[in-house]
């Protein structure tokens, strides 16, 4: 049949028509691992992450440095804004990762789920885009 949590009572409901397709609520994770920037796998020694806090904030490591800031979800829309972070030095591998992803998420218009545990996230530009584990 199924793991729990596939959607199995889901996909019964909307068949029975107890549950509409476009009902419900959704809420995201509240932590994520990045797996890569665009098509650039993350650096592999580095723990780079995003956290969605309550009342809308955000706050996760680069690999380097620590981010922060607000984000808006409404429907598949997702966006960030008021973003800051710290500001140490690391190596110019890790800085270029960390410049990338800063900007990434400032471009970040929606979100979509797929197969697998793999997610992601689009940008503005169709070429940044993301992947979460």
């Amino acid at each position: 049949m199924g793991r729990n949590g596939a959607g199995k009572s889901s996909l019964f409901a909307v068949l029975s028509g107890s549950l509409h397709e476009g009902g419900g609520e959704f809420s995201i994770p509240p932590q994520w691992r990045i797996t890569h920037i665009g098509k650039q796998p993350v650096n592999a020694a580095t723990a780079a992450t995003i956290s969605f806090l309550a009342n809308n904030g955000i706050a996760g490591s680069t690999g380097c440095n620590r981010f922060f800031g607000q984000y808006t979800l409404a429907g598949e829309t997702l966006s960030f804004k008021g973003m800051g972070s710290t500001r140490m030095a690391y190596s110019a591998e890790l800085m270029a990762q960390e410049s990338a992803f800063l900007k990434a998420l400032e471009s970040v218009n929606r979100f979509s789920f797929h197969t697998g545990r793999r997610r992601g996230v689009q940008a503005r530009q169709p070429e940044s885009r993301g992947a979460f584990a």
